[in-house]
């Protein structure tokens, strides 16, 4: 699809066509034999299955440090949000950097939700295989 820009995030434009699925087509990713319960099964779509109990744990441990990454980006963000505040309120001239340091704050816990949900999603594989 057309990537729209607007402003400095880009958007994915929809498209008004309905596009057809064949009939055994699955929305599930078969070579995942093992979904923990909480995760929607349309996020496994998302990452790759583990091809060996030592790539899943490696998989694992690549997310846990993205997620360590993104606490340390969302206290980076925090405490510049408070740089921006007098006795607890934000400065009138500061409401529009703090208004952006929100929207970032967001798109962090977004990003950590990710790769918190990658990182549960091989750990129980590993768990069901014995590992």
């Amino acid at each position: 699809m057309p990537i729209k820009q607007d402003n400095t995030y880009r958007l994915e434009s929809k498209s008004l066509k309905n596009t057809a699925s064949a009939p055994n087509e699955s929305m599930s990713n078969p070579e995942w034999n093992y979904k923990h319960p909480s995760i929607q099964e349309t996020f496994y779509q998302k990452i790759e299955p583990p091809t060996s109990i030592d790539d899943a744990r490696i998989k694992m441990d690549c997310h846990r440090h993205a997620v360590n990454d993104f606490d340390l980006q969302i206290e980076m963000n925090t405490l510049e949000l408070n740089m921006l505040m007098e006795q607890g309120e934000i400065l009138p001239y500061n409401e529009s950097r703090a208004d952006e340091l929100e929207q970032k704050k967001l798109k962090l816990l977004l990003g950590k939700r990710f790769h918190q949900n990658a990182m549960n999603a091989y750990w129980y594989y590993l768990a069901k295989m014995g590992k």
